[in-house]
């Protein structure tokens, strides 16, 4: 269930609007602080950064439920969620956190 969790974390974070990697992993990093998502982050070059967050933003990417343009200015990728990832938040996103809360 921790990893539905995540991937609902992400995409609820990116319906927000559009959002660098690096910043992505310092606001999945601060939450993770009040409810354990799995992630281990480590300090990088870049801030803080876990490879399980990028997996799963590559995972995410490949279903068609975000968008990762590279910006050359920024020298970072900016995700966007895409129309898929926005109606399969709002069609399972709710009813599957009830679903898990009710299993704690």
């Amino acid at each position: 269930m921790k990893e539905v969790m995540r991937i609902l974390t992400i995409l609820r974070i990116l319906d927000r609007g559009p959002i660098y990697k690096t910043k992505l992993h310092e606001i999945v990093n601060s939450l993770q602080q009040s409810a354990d998502l799995g992630y281990t982050f480590k300090h990088g070059l870049r801030g803080l950064f876990a490879q399980d967050l990028e997996n799963d933003l590559h995972y995410l990417a490949y279903w068609g439920l975000l968008q990762m343009q590279y910006d050359p200015n920024k020298r970072d990728y900016l995700i966007i969620i895409t129309s898929d990832g926005k109606e399969f938040l709002n069609k399972y996103g709710m009813a599957t956190l009830n679903y898990i809360h009710r299993m704690d």
